[in-house]
C-alpha cells in the first residue's frame, strides 16, 4: 500500500542498500515513515532534498511528496559506490584482456627469438646423443610412475608426497645412467649449456606434451635432458655432478625436485604452459632478488643489497645479445636497468666508492643510453670523486683532456651528465642543485686554470 502512495504522489522507489527488508509496515503511514526514515539515515540521502519547499508544499499540499524529490545528478555517482560489482567486472576484464595481449606480445618475441638462437649442428648432435641415451636404457614414462594414469587429466598433478608415486627401482638406475653419458657428452661441447639451446628444447617440449598425439616417451627423454642442461649450466657442470653423485639418494631428490615438475608442467593440454614461461620464471626469479635488494637497501644493509642485485643481473644477462649489443626482450632490459641503477645508489652510499657507482651507471646507460637517472647519479659521482682518474665510463664523449688538470676534468664530466639528465627530466630539482652546484665549480676552475696558464 505505501509503496502504490508513493508511486501516487511522485516519489521514485531505488534501490538502496538500507531498505533491505527493512521498510515494511501494516498501514500506510507507517510504511512511508519508515521509508523516509530509511532514507534520510543512509548516506544517500543527499539524494533527497530537504526540507520540502515551502511554495510548492502550498500548492500540492503534500509536504512528503515535495520532500522526496530525487537528485539525479548523484545517482550514477552514489550507484558505482554502492554497487561496484559491475564495474569492478568490467575493469578486471579489461586488466585481463591487457595481460592476454601482453602474453602474446611475449610468446611473439619469444618464438622469434628461439628462430634466431638455435642450437648449431653440434650442439644439436649433443642434445641427440643424450636423448638417445635415455632411449637405450630404456626409460618409459609408462615405467616412472606405479600408477601413470593421472597424466591423462588436463593439469596432472601428484600432490606433496611424490616419492610414493615413482617406481624407484627401475628408473633411478636409468636416470643414473643417462646422467654420464651427458656428462661426458657437455663436457665434450660445452656450449651445449648455452641458453638458446636449453630455450629451444623447452619449447619442443611445451609443443610436444600440448599435441593431440602425444609420444609419451619422447617427452620425457627431452625433459630430462633440459633438466641435467638446465641444472649443469644453473650450478656449473662440476658442481652438479658433485652433488648429484655425493650421496646415495641424490639421484632421487633430483628427479622428485627437477624432472618430475618439469614433466607435470609440460603435460598440461589446457594451454595453462607457454613457451614464455621459461622467461617469465627467470624474470620473477630476478624481481625476486631485486626486491630483496631495495629491501636491504631501505635498511642499511648495502653490501647485502649489492648481492641481492648481483644475483638478479646474473639471471637475466644471459638474455644479452653480445652481437647487438642490447637485451633480446626489454623486460630483461628493463630489469638490468634498474639493478645497474640500485647497485650504483648504494656505492653512491659507501664513501670512495665513486668509481664503482661511475661503473654501475655506464652500464646501465649502454641499455638506454639517455636514462635520466643514470646520467644523474653518475654526474653525483663525477663530481664527489677525489679520485686523479676515474676510468669507469666507456663513452667517447668522455675522454680525458691532457690540457686540463684530472678535477677539472671530471667535473666538465659530471656537467655533462647533468645537463644530459636535464634534458630528460626538465622539472626535477634535485637534479637542478646538482647542476648548478657543478657548473659553479667548473666556473671556479676554469678561472684558476686561466690564472695559472702562461700569459701568450
Amino acid at each position: 500500500a505505501w509503496q502504490e502512495w508513493c508511486l501516487d504522489n511522485g516519489i521514485e522507489l531505488l534501490p538502496c542498500s538500507a531498505l533491505r527488508d527493512e521498510v515494511v509496515g501494516s498501514r500506510d503511514a507507517e510504511g512511508v515513515e519508515r521509508l523516509i526514515e530509511a532514507i534520510g539515515s543512509h548516506a544517500w540521502s543527499s539524494m533527497v532534498k530537504k526540507p520540502a519547499d515551502k511554495a510548492k508544499v502550498a500548492t500540492i499540499g503534500t509536504p512528503a511528496a515535495v520532500a522526496g524529490v530525487v537528485d539525479y545528478s548523484k545517482w550514477e555517482k552514489l550507484g558505482r559506490e554502492e554497487f561496484p560489482d559491475e564495474k569492478a567486472a568490467a575493469a578486471g576484464e579489461a586488466e585481463q584482456l591487457s595481460a592476454e595481449k601482453a602474453e602474446m606480445k611475449l610468446d611473439g618475441e619469444v618464438a622469434a627469438w628461439l628462430e634466431s638462437t638455435r642450437a648449431t649442428e653440434a650442439e644439436q648432435e649433443a642434445v641427440d646423443e643424450i636423448i638417445f641415451a635415455t632411449r637405450q636404457v630404456g626409460l618409459r614414462l609408462s615405467d616412472v610412475f606405479l600408477d601413470p594414469s593421472f597424466l591423462t587429466a588436463s593439469r596432472p598433478a601428484l600432490g606433496p608426497n611424490v616419492t610414493m608415486h615413482i617406481n624407484k627401482e627401475t628408473v633411478l638406475k636409468s636416470i643414473a645412467k643417462v646422467l654420464v653419458v651427458a656428462e661426458q657428452t657437455i663436457r665434450e661441447v660445452q656450449s651445449t649449456l648455452r641458453l638458446g639451446v636449453r630455450y629451444g628444447l623447452w619449447g619442443d617440449m611445451v609443443a610436444a606434451g600440448q599435441g593431440g598425439e602425444r609420444d609419451d616417451d619422447a617427452l620425457l627423454a627431452n625433459t630430462v635432458v633440459w633438466c641435467i642442461l638446465e641444472s649443469s649450466a644453473a650450478e656449473t657442470l662440476n658442481e652438479f655432478y658433485k652433488r648429484v653423485t655425493y650421496a646415495e639418494d641424490a639421484v632421487q631428490v633430483w628427479f622428485e625436485a627437477a624432472v618430475v615438475p618439469a614433466l607435470l608442467r609440460v603435460t598440461q593440454r589446457d594451454g595453462a604452459c607457454r613457451r614464455s614461461d621459461y622467461l617469465r620464471e627467470i624474470i620473477a626469479g630476478a624481481e625476486e632478488h631485486k626486491a630483496e635488494g631495495n629491501t636491504r637497501f631501505k635498511e642499511g644493509r648495502l653490501g647485502e643489497a649489492e648481492t641481492s642485485y648481483a644475483l638478479a643481473l646474473r639471471m637475466v644477462e644471459h638474455f644479452f645479445d653480445v652481437a647487438r649489443g642490447a637485451h633480446v626482450f626489454p623486460a630483461t632490459r628493463d630489469l638490468a636497468v634498474a639493478c645497474h641503477l640500485n647497485t650504483a645508489a648504494c656505492a653512491l652510499k659507501t664513501p670512495g666508492r665513486e668509481e664503482a657507482a661511475i661503473q654501475q651507471c655506464s652500464y646501465a646507460l649502454a641499455l638506454e643510453p639517455e636514462n635520466a637517472k643514470a646520467l644523474f647519479r653518475r654526474g653525483k659521482a663525477f663530481l664527489a670523486s677525489k679520485a686523479q682518474d676515474v676510468g669507469g665510463t666507456n663513452d667517447a664523449d668522455y675522454k680525458e683532456r691532457k690540457d686540463l688538470p684530472p678535477r677539472q676534468v671530471l667535473v666538465s664530466w659530471a656537467v655533462r651528465d647533468l645537463q644530459r639528465a636535464q634534458t630528460g627530466c626538465p622539472g626535477d630539482s634535485s637534479i637542478a642543485a646538482a647542476l648548478k652546484e657543478a657548473s659553479a665549480e667548473a666556473r671556479s676552475l676554469a678561472r684558476a686554470h686561466a690564472l695559472q696558464s702562461p700569459a701568450l
